[in-house]
């Protein structure tokens, strides 16, 4: 039981840790569009929004908004409905989408 106790008490503290250096290539930044049109049972379904980013290094903790862009969707009818952005998030979001089945 001694022996099984010296073992354990040697490897936790002989563990080794080696660090790797990922290098990473940098590529230039692309469009990230989050959006899912959503309408919720018993709602109106009026209320939605599409965030707009742009894509960043792996390692920063920071995503980029993307700002000033011209967002619509129109459906099966060629009714267009108006995204505006929200300040400068990159969140985009309409009160007049009317919601359709299928």
């Amino acid at each position: 039981m001694k022996n099984c106790l010296y073992i354990i008490i040697l490897l936790v503290f002989t563990s080794c840790e080696d660090v790797i250096d990922v290098d990473l290539n940098n590529a230039p930044a692309k469009l990230v569009i989050d959006a899912s049109i959503d309408w919720v049972k018993n709602t109106p379904g009026n209320e939605q929004s599409i965030k707009l980013t742009l894509s960043a290094p792996y390692f920063d903790s920071d995503v980029p908004a993307a700002n000033g862009a011209e967002v619509t969707i129109t459906n099966s009818s060629n009714t267009i409905f108006n995204f505006e952005e929200i300040g400068t998030t990159g969140i985009y979001a309409t009160n007049d989408f009317i919601p359709e089945l299928n």
